[in-house]
């Protein structure tokens, strides 16, 4: 009589199915990571540029204008810094071929 191929390797399959839970999780760690990455940056933001919500205000600025304008500068602060690290644009120890050596040097990139 034949079997499925479930019925013969149950713990393979057993095993694809704690491999789901397992990224189930870590999609989840991801997200509130960069939940708390994006509130904290806000923050910093409002925290540096009272000034600039004082001067806002004076001008005839709403509150929900205000709100507008730090939420874009965090979100353009958030994509450049995630395109970097998705293109390994990041300011940290790059290796450069000099007359054909090979030295790790710490650049900075604007």
């Amino acid at each position: 009589m034949a079997t499925s191929i479930e019925e013969d390797y149950p713990q393979i399959f057993d095993w694809i199915g704690v491999q789901t839970v397992n990224r189930n999780v870590a999609v989840t760690i991801m997200l509130i990571i960069a939940v708390v990455n994006l509130l904290t940056c806000l923050f910093i933001l409002i925290l540096e540029r009272v000034h600039m919500i004082g001067t806002l205000s004076a001008m005839g600025a709403n509150e929900q204008f205000i709100r507008k304008v730090f939420l874009y500068q965090v979100s353009f602060i958030n994509w450049k810094k995630s395109l970097k690290k998705l293109f390994l644009i990041e300011n940290e120890d790059y290796i450069i071929i000099n007359n054909g050596t090979i030295s790790p040097t710490s650049v900075r990139c604007l």
